[in-house]
C-alpha cells in the first residue's frame, strides 16, 4: 500500500492534468488540490515505510490511518462521479485498497 500510494502520488505530480481535467476527480479536487493530494500520498506512504522499517508501531498506525483517509476520499470521489454518469473503474480499485488497508489496521499489532 505504501509503495502504491507513493507511486500514485508521484504519477499525479508528474501528470497533474490527469486530476485537473478529469471529471472523476472533481469532488476530490474540491477538497484537496491535485498537488496537495499527490504530496500527501507520497508523504504518508514514505512515513509508513519509515515507521515499518524502524519498528515504530504508533507512527505506522498514524501513517496507515492517513493513507486510509486519503484513499477513502479518492474512492468516494470516483464513486459519486460514477453515480453521476462518469464511467470509471477507479472506485472499484480504491475500494480494494481501502478494504485491504482496513484489514491491515484491524490485524496489525500497533502496540509498542
Amino acid at each position: 500500500m505504501s509503495l502504491g500510494s507513493i507511486g500514485y502520488g508521484l504519477y499525479l505530480q508528474s501528470y497533474p492534468f490527469t486530476v485537473n481535467e478529469s471529471a472523476s476527480y472533481a469532488i476530490v479536487t474540491n477538497i484537496l488540490s491535485s498537488n496537495f493530494l499527490a504530496g500527501l500520498l507520497v508523504v504518508f506512504g514514505l512515513l509508513k515505510l519509515i515507521f515499518v522499517f524502524t519498528g515504530h508501531q504508533k507512527g505506522r498506525l498514524i501513517a496507515l490511518s492517513g493513507l486510509i483517509f486519503l484513499w477513502t476520499l479518492v474512492t468516494i470521489g470516483f464513486f459519486v462521479q460514477f453515480l453521476n454518469g462518469v464511467i470509471n473503474s477507479g472506485w472499484i480499485l480504491g475500494l480494494i485498497i481501502v478494504t485491504q488497508a482496513w484489514g491491515i489496521s484491524q490485524r496489525g499489532n500497533f502496540r509498542e
